[in-house]
């Protein structure tokens, strides 16, 4: 017992030292010792000591979704330690309301306060009966000033005032509430000016910024300031991204398989999918930091025509093919449709994607062909592209149905390109969908596209409305012009 004692004794001054020494994680143990950091605290700690010490980082934004302790690390701990490391900074915390910013700003002080904060940094002390001074130094809610120092901080909620004070380091920490006031123009523009014409104007050479939000829509302050359109200075911003869910490997940092919860102590994959189906594209923004507007982009959603019945004719099948494991590929996409030639209309019967390896995968259209009723008379058209030929090759001595290359200008032109013929089309209301639990999923692409991560669907339906509507341009294949 006296030797455990004894070793966590050492272990906790060894932490004090590696803390007076500049290290922020052993100084959050150190004054904290409930505190428990996840590994994508650490990565947000290390980003944070990293941007105080190094001069030529100057802008730092984190994306991490709702309750991740994101404010924790960098609103109140984080404000704390830099006073620490420099009692001379001017630091001021800025959030959506004053009395949130507030809040902030009396935490700070209750870190300052504590007997341990004092042991590791013991030149930043703030104004009580405890601290002999010579003259007043200011210390309420809105603003406190370190005794016998040149630093201060100041909390202000978005719009509010910062003048006559200059800032060293400038925190914005969710400056949108709600969705109220994120689908709100007036509101974000009121956002973007002060900014504007109250932030940027205390910001001096040296100045740093750190904004922390989760992302509430694409013309949010994040997405200005990291737009080229508005921010001609927007590659000066350094991002981590941290979604709810892992969709790829591109963040090097990043130790989860694809389809692994951020923090599943605290918030389970079963509740993130939970979450997830209420409202996919909320979801997409709020968890995966992945705004899309809710009105879409090139493709509205109020442009989409819903059916509850088909006519009887002839089905094909278009597939975007990958295969692959579980963690690098991506998802393999299917639409089921029906022409009917003289009313011009377009009819999408079904839709599904998924990721599989390849015997899965051709197992699956086996059974789909045979599940949604197509006949010898049906087509199947597969992208040349990626997998798409070794899956024809593949699928057609098993298949009922041919499958042959989609052969069109589009293949090689931009997803854009595709993106804008199924536009056309579904505006006009010559595209129908069969009513189906697969709608949001389809809708979701094609009214998020470019933010979504996945857009097979926005291949398949350039592609489908390409074919059928301007048969002309498609050349190449036997049988293509023998529309239904």
């Amino acid at each position: 017992m006296t030797n455990d004692i004894q070793i966590l004794s050492l272990e906790r001054e060894l932490t004090k030292q590696e803390a007076k020494q500049g290290d922020f994680l052993s100084f959050i143990y150190y004054i904290n010792t409930d505190y428990k950091a996840n590994w994508h605290h650490r990565i947000i700690i290390k980003e944070l000591q990293n941007f105080l010490s190094d001069p030529t980082k100057k802008n730092l934004a984190v994306f991490v979704p709702p309750q991740h302790g994101k404010s924790e690390i960098t609103s109140r701990l984080f404000p704390a330690y830099a006073l620490g490391v420099n009692p001379n900074l001017k630091i001021a915390v800025s959030s959506y309301s004053s009395d949130l910013a507030d809040s902030f700003n009396r935490d700070i002080q209750k870190y300052i306060d504590l007997p341990e904060y004092f042991e590791i940094f013991p030149e930043t002390q703030l104004n009580s009966r405890n601290v002999v001074t010579t003259q007043s130094w200011l210390r309420n809610s809105e603003v406190f000033e370190i005794v016998g120092k040149k630093g201060f901080l100041k909390s202000v909620g978005v719009g509010g005032g910062l003048t006559g004070r200059a800032v060293d380091i400038a925190i914005i920490d969710d400056p949108v509430k709600d969705d109220q006031e994120a689908q709100s123009p007036t509101f974000r523009d009121r956002v973007w000016q002060w900014y504007i014409t109250v932030l940027s104007t205390r910001l001096h050479n040296a100045s740093k910024q750190i904004l922390i939000m989760t992302r509430w829509h694409e013309d949010d302050l994040a997405g200005r300031l990291l737009n080229p359109l508005t921010n001609p200075n927007y590659k000066d911003w350094k991002v981590i991204s941290l979604p709810a869910i892992k969709e790829d490997n591109e963040n090097p940092n990043d130790p989860r398989e694809i389809g692994e919860a951020l923090w599943p102590q605290r918030h389970s994959l079963d509740k993130m999918l939970k979450l997830k189906a209420l409202n996919e594209n909320s979801f997409l923004s709020l968890y995966q930091q992945n705004p899309t507007p809710k009105e879409g982009n090139k493709v509205k959603s109020e442009w989409f025509s819903y059916v509850d019945s088909i006519p009887n004719l002839v089905k094909d099948i278009w597939i975007d093919g990958s295969y692959g494991d579980n963690t690098k590929a991506d998802p393999t996409g299917m639409i089921i449709t029906m022409f009917d030639r003289a009313k011009q209309t377009l009819y999408i019967c079904h839709a599904f994607d998924d990721i599989m390896q390849m015997p899965e995968l051709l197992t699956h259209i086996e059974k789909y062909v045979v599940s949604h009723g197509l006949t010898p008379s049906s087509r199947g058209f597969i992208e040349p592209k990626a997998s798409g030929k070794s899956i024809k090759q593949l699928i057609n001595p098993k298949s009922k149905i041919s499958f042959v290359d989609i052969i069109s200008y589009l293949v090689k032109g931009k997803k854009e390109e595709r993106l804008q013929v199924a536009a056309n089309y579904i505006e006009s209301g010559k595209v129908k969908f069969l009513r189906g639990h697969w709608n949001d999923r389809l809708r979701l692409q094609l009214t998020g596209f470019p933010k979504v991560k996945n857009d097979e669907y926005v291949d398949l339906m350039g592609y489908a409305c390409e074919y059928y509507f301007r048969t002309n341009q498609l050349i190449g294949v036997i049988g293509m012009g023998n529309l239904q």
